[in-house]
């Protein structure tokens, strides 16, 4: 006959035969065994340990609770609280606040992240390139909006506008067809002029041999015309006194408009019959409005020393207008019959 002893729900045979010492002794041992050992349930089903499943019960720390599809381990077993935490499978807790795994790495075969839209679901503080990072978007872009290297089959293939957000290729036949050339031969950048190569206002643009053009300051282009700066320009108001036969009396023997505004800056007076002899000419100037000068309006006076034949003056500074009247006026006269009085005007 036999009977059986339940040691953490197994079912151990017994057996009543004095001579079954081998069940006898595991029997005995059972008890040690019994009270050196955290107390498991092995007995399978469906029915989770929980929180009355505690010492009282002769649970443990360690304790093991197996059900059909999980194994639970007893991390406390305080009476009326025992915790129980499933080792098999393994779970993960969802934390009430943040993790940091600090300088471990998290591996997995997927990530998913259940993000609304509005929150980025990566924050990256490295800037080195991930390697093999395959994605459909670049700052909202799908790969589409970008232009790829492999548009270009030949040499000089350009990319043109087919309409609004969108290039073709197009070959250099068809580039130069676009832009009314034909089949003109290319021409290089640097065999036109820019405009770049104006640097002041009046710059001109002149050949400097064949094929070249060079830029030319407005005084370089005057000097290349053979213009003479407008301060360069010299008037002459020359007069003739006299019959060359008989002596030249006093008073006004002619005048002229002056030309332009400036200064009389020279005065020469000439015999030119060479008679030796002395005069003194005065320069009258004023308005045309004011009507003709007098001896009121003298502003210098220019002369032949005694026994002279010619003289000149250099230097002076006299202001003119043009428009203003200047006559000549003899105010004496020795023996000369015929002179000629030149003035230079400086024009400002």
């Amino acid at each position: 006959m036999s009977d059986k002893s339940v040691r953490n729900n197994l079912d151990l045979p017994l057996s009543t035969d004095g001579g079954n010492t081998f069940y006898q002794y595991l029997h005995t041992n059972f008890e040690a065994i019994d009270a050196a050992l955290s107390k498991c349930n092995f007995a399978g089903g469906a029915i989770d340990p929980d929180a009355d499943n505690d010492e009282g019960e002769g649970y443990a720390i360690g304790s093991k609770w197996h059900t059909d599809t999980a194994i639970w381990e007893c991390t406390d077993a305080s009476e009326g609280a025992a915790v129980w935490v499933q080792i098999y499978p393994a779970t993960f807790a969802v934390p009430g606040t943040n993790v940091d795994f600090g300088s471990y790495e998290v591996r997995a075969q997927t990530f998913q992240s259940d993000v609304a839209t509005g929150t980025a679901p990566l924050i990256i503080a490295s800037a080195t390139k991930v390697s093999n990072l395959n994605v459909q978007y670049l700052n909202s872009l799908e790969d589409t909006a970008f232009l790829k290297h492999s548009l270009a089959t030949a040499e000089n293939d350009f990319l043109i506008a087919s309409g609004s957000g969108a290039f073709v290729k197009k070959t250099l036949a068809e580039t130069k067809t676009a832009l009314g050339l034909g089949s003109a031969a290319y021409t290089a950048s640097t065999a036109y002029v820019t405009h770049s190569l104006a640097t002041a206002e009046n710059d001109f643009l002149v050949a400097s041999g064949s094929g070249a053009i060079v830029k030319k300051t407005l005084a370089e282009t005057k000097t290349i015309l053979g213009i003479v700066a407008h301060s360069e320009l010299l008037r002459k108001a020359t007069a003739v006194i006299g019959d060359g036969v008989n002596v030249i009396t006093t008073g006004i023997k002619g005048g002229f408009e002056v030309p332009c505004t400036g200064q009389i800056t020279a005065a020469r007076v000439m015999s030119l019959d060479a008679t030796s002899g002395a005069i003194a000419i005065s320069i009258w100037q004023d308005q045309y409005a004011d009507g003709v000068p007098t001896a009121a309006d003298s502003v210098d006076t220019f002369s032949i020393a005694a026994s002279g034949t010619q003289s000149q003056e250099t230097g002076l500074t006299i202001p003119v207008t043009a428009g203003d009247w200047i006559t000549f006026n003899v105010d004496s006269v020795t023996s000369m019959k015929l002179i000629a009085i030149a003035l230079t005007i400086t024009p400002s």
